[in-house]
């Protein structure tokens, strides 16, 4: 019904060969603790939506922010200390975190004091009597390897790295480990490689941000640092969805409104329940969309749509910073892709 004059006349923008790469974007849904893909809708086109708010039962009025405080979109700066695995029974992944027996997780008590007290070699022995009793415990391979890092046995800490690796794929540890080992063996592409593997399994950890930074600068590929960080507020009130935001998000918050508000959207576009608590491949690409038609001078998210990784963008620059343990569900295949997103682009 209502609908701002300053959205209508910017908003119309048709991006029909954009639209076309959007509409092959493999589905993506992620909840708090595991994900799942589902199928939703094709994306419209921002012409399209522009017409939902001008049918609709509701008026959406956009507003100012009421002050200067307008938050960014919520996200969960959540640092992962414990390894987790994929649990695939039941026809379901889900992420879980492994139990150790009493006994075990005694034995790894003292096996880390003595790691701490620089006696690698009997912590290394400790490890041993672990593997040996708790076989599905394969963060214990990372563990042997950095022993015999410290140990300076490279290249034997690089064959249990890896072999934590080829048990848990999801083991952020044994990836960073392997990265510093790789560095000392002379592999500095596969260090940039394995380290950029633990940021995404990881994406607030700090000290694995910084060494990959420090691990791209020696390779001559510094890191770009920026971000995708829309600002605004929305809610409804007897049948007004009031959007506060201000430029250059309102393309991308009315799409948030029209998903959150508008009866019967999110159904038709193939999502049940709708969730703040998620992130979905079609909302995110018309949001996306409708951003950049307001705004096609953003020549970086133009050569990304262009080029083909608007999925990356979004799994990265907005699902992983929302739902931090959504990386652990990637594929590998889907990881290749990461990396060459953040190569290319970060």
């Amino acid at each position: 019904m209502l609908l701002s004059a300053v959205y209508k006349t910017r908003y119309i923008l048709p991006i029909v060969g954009l639209l076309l790469i959007v509409a092959c974007l493999t589905p993506l849904y992620a909840q708090e603790d595991n994900a799942d893909i589902v199928i939703d809708g094709t994306p419209h086109a921002p012409d399209e939506i522009i017409r939902i708010p001008e049918n609709s039962k509701l008026a959406y009025q956009i507003e100012a922010p009421e002050d200067t405080t307008v938050t960014k979109t919520a996200q969960k700066h959540e640092v992962f200390k414990d390894i987790y695995y994929i649990d695939q029974s039941g026809g379901n992944r889900r992420i879980l975190m492994y139990m150790l027996s009493d006994s075990a997780s005694n034995m790894l008590h003292w096996s880390e004091v003595m790691f701490s007290d620089k006696d690698y070699a009997g912590a290394l022995t400790e490890y041993r009597n672990i593997a040996a009793i708790e076989p599905d415990f394969h963060h214990i391979m990372t563990l042997i390897g950095d022993a015999y890092f410290m140990m300076e046995q490279c290249d034997s800490s690089i064959y249990y790295f890896r072999t934590a690796i080829n048990r848990n794929f999801i083991d952020f540890d044994a990836h960073w480990f392997l990265a510093d080992a790789l560095i000392k063996t002379g592999q500095p592409e596969e260090a940039v490689k394995e380290i950029t593997i633990a940021h995404i399994l990881n994406v607030y950890h700090e000290d694995i941000y910084k060494i990959m930074k420090q691990f791209r600068d020696n390779v001559g590929r510094p890191w770009k640092e920026w971000s995708f960080d829309p600002v605004y507020q929305l809610n409804e009130e007897g049948g007004t969805v009031h959007v506060r935001v201000r430029e250059p998000w309102i393309g991308y918050a009315m799409v948030k409104a029209i998903w959150k508000y508008e009866p019967g959207y999110a159904e038709q576009m193939g999502i049940e329940n709708h969730s703040d608590s998620a992130v979905y491949a079609t909302e995110e690409s018309e949001a996306i969309l409708s951003y950049f038609a307001q705004n096609p001078g953003d020549d970086n998210l133009k050569r990304i749509i262009s080029d083909g990784f608007l999925e990356e963008f979004i799994k990265y620059e907005i699902a992983l910073r929302k739902l931090p343990r959504t990386g652990m569900l990637f594929s590998e295949a889907e990881f290749r892709r990461m990396i060459e997103y953040l190569d290319k682009y970060h």
